[in-house]
C-alpha cells in the first residue's frame, strides 16, 4: 500500500540526513592527545552523556509508561471509551465522564423512584450500591493493572543495564583471550595501550548494539503510525527525526572517543541506521499478516537501560577519569551535558 511505501521513503529520510550532519565535524578526530582537538572531543562526550541520559529519562521510558502513546508501543487504537484487555483504549477523561453521567443517571433515577413510590427507592438503592461496589472493583483493577505496568517497565531497565553489563564482560574475555594470543607472539611495554584499546572496543560495541535496539523501534513507531494515517505518520515521523539528530551527534563522540576515526564513525552510524529498516519492514510485514506483538513495549525500557549504562559507564567514568582537564573545560563539560539534556527536553515538549 501507498501508505506503507511512505514509511519506508520517511524511515530511509531520517536514517539518512542525520549522517550527513556528522561529516563536516572532522576536527575532533584529528588530533589525539594535548590539544584542543582532545578537549573538543571531552566536550562533545559530555553532549552525548546528557543525549543519553535525556532520551532515556525523558523520551523512552515515558513512552514505555503511557501505554496508550502511539509513539512509543509501535502500535495504534482508536480512541474509544472500549477497553482492550482490561485497558482503556480512549484517555482518562473520557472514562470520567462516562462514570460521571452514569452515575448522574442513576441519581435521577433514585429521585424519581423516591417521588412515586419507596419501594422503588429501595430498589434503586441496591442498584446503585451494586454499581458503587462495581466501580470500587474496576478502580482497583485499573491501580492493580497500572502498578503492574509501571513495575514491569522498572524490570526491564533493570535488565537493560545487566544485559549490556553482560555484553561488555563477553568482549572482555574475548580481548583478554586475543591480548594474551598476541602476547606470545610479541612482548613489548604496550601493556597499558592494549589495555585501553581493550576498553574503547568494548565501548564502541555496547553503544552499537544500543544504538540498532533504538533504531529498531523507531521503525517499528513509524510503520505503525503510517498504518493509522497518513497525518499520523507523519508527525512520528518529525518526532523522531529531530530527536535523531542530537542521538547521532552524540554517538558519534562515543565512537571517536573510543577510538575509531571519522569515516569509520560515520560508517557503523550508517549501519545501525539500517536498524530502522529493518524495524519499519517488520512493522509493515506484521501488520500485513495481522501480527499482534508488540515488541516496542520491551525494547524501549531495555533500550533506555542501555544508554543508561553507557552514559554512566563507559562515557561520564572516562571523563571522571581525565586527569589534565581544567577548571573552565570541566564547566565546558558540564554546559555540554546540560545541553544534550536540555535538546531532548525541547523534543520531548515539541512531540506532545
Amino acid at each position: 500500500p501507498d501508505s506503507m511505501k511512505a514509511a519506508l521513503v520517511a524511515t530511509a529520510i531520517i536514517g539518512i540526513i542525520p549522517i550527513f550532519v556528522l561529516v563536516p565535524l572532522p576536527y575532533v578526530c584529528t588530533v589525539r592527545e594535548g590539544s584542543k582537538g582532545q578537549a573538543s572531543l571531552r566536550i562533545l562526550t559530555s553532549f552525548a552523556a546528557g543525549g543519553l541520559l535525556g532520551d532515556s529519562f525523558l523520551h523512552l521510558i515515558p513512552h514505555s509508561l503511557d501505554p496508550h502513546d502511539h509513539e512509543g508501543q509501535g502500535q495504534v487504537h482508536d480512541e474509544t471509551c472500549k477497553t482492550v484487555d482490561g485497558d482503556y483504549t480512549g484517555n482518562q477523561e473520557c472514562n470520567l465522564i462516562q462514570q460521571e453521567n452514569e452515575h448522574d443517571h442513576d441519581d435521577d433515577d433514585d429521585d424519581h423512584g423516591h417521588d412515586h413510590h419507596d419501594d422503588d427507592h429501595h430498589h434503586d438503592n441496591d442498584h446503585d450500591d451494586v454499581h458503587h461496589h462495581d466501580h470500587e472493583h474496576g478502580h482497583d483493577d485499573d491501580h492493580e493493572h497500572d502498578h503492574w505496568r509501571v513495575q514491569k517497565v522498572m524490570y526491564l531497565i533493570l535488565a537493560g543495564i545487566v544485559l549490556f553489563f553482560i555484553v561488555e564482560r563477553c568482549s572482555l574475555v574475548h580481548d583478554h583471550s586475543h591480548s594474551s594470543d598476541n602476547a606470545k607472539i610479541s612482548r613489548g611495554n604496550s601493556d597499558g595501550n592494549s589495555h585501553k584499546e581493550e576498553e574503547k572496543h568494548r565501548g564502541s560495541l555496547v553503544n552499537i548494539l544500543a544504538d540498532c535496539t533504538h533504531n529498531l523501534t523507531d521503525g517499528l513507531a513509524i510503520a505503525a503510525s503510517f498504518s493509522k494515517s497518513y497525518q499520523l505518520g507523519i508527525s512520528t515521523s518529525i518526532a523522531v527525526f529531530i530527536h535523531e539528530i542530537p542521538h547521532e551527534i552524540g554517538d558519534y563522540g562515543i565512537l571517536i572517543m573510543n577510538g575509531l576515526t571519522h569515516w569509520q564513525a560515520i560508517g557503523i552510524q550508517f549501519v545501525t541506521a539500517l536498524a530502522s529498516m529493518v524495524g519499519c519492514i517488520g512493522g509493515i510485514l506484521m501488520k500485513e499478516y495481522h501480527v499482534e506483538v508488540d515488541i516496542a513495549s520491551w525494547a524501549l525500557p531495555i533500550t533506555a537501560g542501555g544508554f543508561i549504562y553507557i552514559a554512566m559507564v563507559d562515557v561520564l567514568a572516562d571523563l571522571i577519569r581525565e586527569n589534565e582537564t581544567s577548571f573552565l573545560e570541566s564547566c565546558l563539560q558540564v554546559s555540554a551535558m546540560g545541553a544534550g539534556v536540555g535538546m531532548m527536553t525541547l523534543v520531548s515538549i515539541l512531540e506532545e
